[in-house]
C-alpha cells in the first residue's frame, strides 16, 4: 500500500513534469504557461486558461514538459467568442494496483 507520505511525492513528481500547455488556435500552435496545477486526493490536476480576451477556434490541448515533449493530451475543439474565459482541465490519477 502507498502511503500518504508516498502519494504525495509522487503527485509532486508528477505535477514537476508538467511544464507548460499548448493547444491549436486558429490552425497555429501556442505554448502558454500553465494556470494552476493542483493536488488532492489521489489525482494531479492541471488547468490551463483562456481569457475572456482569447476569440478563436481552440483545438488540441496539450501539456508539455519543459523540452516540449506532450505529456497529456484533450484533443477537444472549443469555438470561443469573447463572452468569458475557459478553464481547461487534465486530471492525472495515481492509484495502487495489487497483483
Amino acid at each position: 500500500m502507498i502511503s500518504q507520505y508516498g502519494m504525495t511525492q509522487i503527485a509532486n513528481k508528477v505535477s514537476t513534469l508538467l511544464a507548460q500547455g499548448a493547444y491549436i488556435k486558429d490552425g497555429q500552435q501556442v505554448t502558454v504557461p500553465i494556470f494552476r496545477k493542483e493536488y488532492s486526493g489521489n489525482a494531479v490536476k492541471v488547468y490551463l486558461y483562456l481569457t475572456d480576451e482569447d476569440i478563436g477556434t481552440f483545438s488540441d490541448f496539450q501539456i508539455l514538459d519543459e523540452e516540449g515533449n506532450v505529456i497529456l493530451t484533450k484533443p477537444d475543439s472549443i469555438t470561443k467568442d469573447a463572452a468569458q474565459g475557459l478553464l481547461v482541465a487534465f486530471e492525472v490519477s495515481i492509484q495502487e494496483v495489487e497483483s
